[in-house]
């Protein structure tokens, strides 16, 4: 048996996982936590720059297992905007059912910091995928017009942390 875990997508790293958080994996799926079971991406979007890109997924949300093909999400317009030279940070997490969700942090926020400290906390019955941070810098993040590559926005794409089991 081999048993491995994926720190997330910027760094990706196999490394021998404790049994306790085996356990703690396997006692979620079996209490019908939400649990992501596979390695995931967040990047800017193939078909339109304006959108997230979310990788393929697997995991299991209150005791049922699900699939969902690599997807692209786009932004909510004026919902999701930015503030010229502010900060914002946004949780994105996935249903059963393999829609997307985009959670924008409460507000704006002058820095880096103050906005980590608000991500928003991953909506019930969905799997966390992950967060992105967003710097408007030196313009409005317009969220239906601005690409995620634009050089006035910097974009920082976290995924969350899996437990990949192998039973082999």
């Amino acid at each position: 048996m081999s048993y491995k875990t994926r720190i997330n997508n910027l760094a990706p790293v196999a490394k021998r996982i404790s049994m306790g958080n085996l356990l703690d994996a396997v006692c979620g799926v079996l209490r019908g936590d939400e649990v992501l079971t596979s390695e995931t991406t967040l990047s800017i979007g193939t078909s339109s720059k304006k959108a997230l890109k979310v990788g393929a997924v697997t995991g299991w949300i209150n005791g049922v297992y699900f699939a969902a093909n690599a997807q692209e999400k786009a932004f909510t317009a004026t919902d999701h905007d930015v503030a010229k030279d502010k900060w914002a940070t946004y949780r994105i997490s996935i249903v059963a059912n393999g829609t997307v969700t985009i959670t924008m942090s409460a507000s704006t926020y002058a820095t880096r910091a103050l906005a980590i400290a608000a991500l928003p906390a991953c909506p019930a019955a969905n799997v966390d995928l992950g967060y992105i941070i967003v710097h408007a810098d030196g313009a409005l993040f317009d969220a239906t017009t601005t690409d995620l590559d634009a050089t006035t926005v910097d974009v920082e794409y976290m995924a969350a942390t899996n437990y990949v089991i192998d039973f082999d």
